[in-house]
């Protein structure tokens, strides 16, 4: 529940607050100093009561801290009158004001003559939980769908990634002891079991080494926000990064990698903080187990990792939301969303911003390939979404049943283990397979398509000719303009190299093999031929200037035609050589250099 509105300017506000000498807000009718005003009648003992907690807010101000009084055991909320507030705004408003039964929905009956507005992304509606029945039917409504269409957020790819003991199930040997002595029920252990009853070392290893690997492919500096079980699985799969990248590790200072959970208290906020800068290199890989799933907003997040179940649609759009922001600035117009535990099945919940589409999974054969699509059933699951934590008081009667909010797995696991955790290691463990689902442009829900598909599809809407994009793509300026559209609509060439297993071809190449099946040629090829067809074209230059174009294209097969404009010559080891003015010189100034470097891409580029 945010604060009243306020219906005077920030100033006068401000002076309001300093005359009556509490945190109290008051809606106007409620002059300052007069008896009646429910703060001027507060002890001093109590008017520090008043003050909402640095991090909480206002309802739970209002529920428990008159209770700290010492013989009164009234709520403070009763202590204001019924029509104290005009009007209420509840954020977050699916979360306990929806429950029949909450202290926050206390709070919002006793001030019954007040407006109230409810705002959330995620509204529910379950039997003793909804957000329509208590708010009525929204007035305004923007989906996922809508924000990405619309250009507002950022669209999405979607990586499966199978476990082989997830598949299986696993189970342990007769007699077998845990790595602490303890005798293992013998009985088959699956994906709700792990890391809160069965934890197997090689399971979080061979994930850790999963994304590992996928960074290196994509980017180890791309910010990631990696979903685990509980705190104590989100410090083993810490660990596990950081030995994997023990190298970006020191050169952080062990900040590569970090854990932020609840339990990690300031310290963990404080590297919370500097995740979420957009100009911080590190922490770059942020462990969490449910802190970060809400109300954090990051925009620089371009990996979301699902290592945990999730039984509810709503937690499960709040974790993806974590990447949906873009950042135009530093060229983040889409993000993945790593799930290892079929969390993204959620996506074909109705719920989720639209009619549910079918999904096809995909069985891959001993040599790697796809031979077929079978149509998965879609489930329905009870969903539950917790008040926020806020401190209790024991009372009696009532009766506590742990098992209601457990699905039939998760009891099972429960009551066979008694909550028992048992540490294995030594165990075969590898990845099954993973399957790379985008976006459906007709569903707006993930659809596994063949990545090289799907880009080749996004070149073909640019309307141009494989001549005309090859003359553009020459072109540093056209170039870029190209580069910007593709990204903006989710083609990411590092994944694309990726999936095309062909990290040395110009991204120009990888966009004609994918959308006219033209065959790629590397950097390499492409520069050896400029050398060998346009040796007129290169020693048309004096020496110093043709020293700069041979340095060019070395950095050109490096890195790519990224290379081929003038802010190259801020790089090494061109820049050993002059400063960039120096350089412009050599060829007689800034914009004939400009002209030189396109007359050098049109060579590049003009080999089919």
């Amino acid at each position: 529940m945010g604060r009243p509105c306020r219906y005077q300017c920030r100033d006068q506000y401000q002076e309001r607050r300093r005359n009556a000498g509490v945190r109290a807000w008051r809606p106007r009718g409620y002059p300052v100093g007069e008896a009646s005003t429910p703060a001027r009648r507060l002890t001093a003992t109590r008017r520090e009561s008043l003050r909402p907690p640095g991090r909480g807010g206002v309802q739970q101000s209002l529920d428990r801290q008159g209770r700290q009084t010492s013989g009164d055991t009234t709520a403070l909320f009763e202590k204001f009158s019924k029509d104290f507030f005009d009007l209420i705004v509840v954020d977050e408003c699916h979360r306990g004001s929806a429950k029949d039964n909450s202290n926050w929905r206390k709070i919002l009956d006793h001030f019954d003559s007040a407006v109230k507005i409810g705002l959330t992304a995620t509204p529910i509606s379950e039997k003793d939980a909804d957000t329509y029945e208590y708010f009525g039917r929204p007035v305004y409504e923007y989906s996922l769908r809508n924000g990405i269409d619309d250009g507002f957020l950022a669209p999405y790819r979607v990586r499966r990634v199978n476990i082989n003991i997830d598949v299986e199930g696993w189970e342990p040997q007769p007699g077998q002891l845990d790595n602490y002595g303890n005798l293992i029920p013998e009985r088959e252990y699956n994906q709700p079991d792990f890391e809160k009853t069965m934890l197997i070392k090689e399971r979080t290893e061979v994930a850790a080494q999963y994304l590992t690997d996928l960074l290196h492919e994509t980017g180890r500096m791309n910010k990631t926000v990696v979903f685990c079980v509980d705190s104590d699985h989100a410090s083993r799969m810490r660990i596990a990064l950081h030995n994997l990248n023990r190298d970006l590790s020191r050169q952080y200072g062990g900040d590569y990698v970090v854990r932020v959970t609840s339990r990690d208290g300031d310290p963990g906020l404080a590297h919370l903080d500097e995740f979420k800068k957009v100009d911080s290199d590190a922490p770059v890989i942020a462990v969490t187990s449910r802190l970060l799933s809400t109300g954090v907003d990051m925009p620089m997040v371009r990996n979301v990792v699902i290592f945990r179940p999730i039984g509810s649609t709503t937690e499960f759009k709040q974790i993806v939301g974590r990447g949906t922001r873009l950042f135009p600035d530093k060229d983040k117009f889409s993000f993945d969303i790593i799930d290892f535990v079929y969390a993204t099945r959620k996506f074909n919940d109705p719920e989720f911003d639209g009619p549910p589409v079918r999904r096809y999974e995909v069985k891959i054969d001993d040599d790697g390939h796809a031979v077929e699509n079978a149509e998965d059933d879609l489930t329905d699951e009870h969903s539950h979404v917790a008040e926020p934590h806020v401190d209790y008081e024991e009372q009696e009667g009532g009766i506590l049943d742990p098992a209601e909010e457990m699905s039939d797995d998760e009891l099972i696991s429960t009551l066979t283990t008694r909550a028992r955790k048992y540490y294995v290691d030594g165990q075969d463990v590898f990845i099954w397979n993973d399957t790379l689902y985008v976006m459906d442009d007709d569903s707006g829900r993930p659809k596994m398509i063949e990545y090289r598909v799907f880009a080749g599809d996004r070149v073909r809407k640019l309307n141009l000719s494989p001549m005309e994009l090859r003359g553009q793509w020459a072109r540093a300026g056209s170039r870029s303009t190209i580069l910007r559209t593709l990204e903006e609509q989710g083609v990411d060439f590092k994944v694309l190299a990726e999936q095309m297993s062909d990290h040395d071809a110009d991204p120009l190449d990888l966009l004609l093999a994918a959308a006219w099946e033209f065959p790629a040629m590397t950097r390499r090829e492409r520069a050896r031929r400029v050398r060998r067809e346009h040796r007129e074209f290169l020693e048309s230059f004096a020496e110093d200037a043709r020293e700069i174009l041979e340095l060019i294209l070395d950095k050109y097969i490096e890195h790519g035609p990224v290379e081929l404009r003038p802010t190259v010559l801020t790089l090494p080891p061109l820049r050993d050589l002059g400063s960039p003015s120096e350089l412009a010189v050599r060829f007689g100034g800034g914009e004939k250099l400009r002209e030189i470097l396109d007359r050098l891409g049109e060579h590049v580029y003009d080999a089919a």
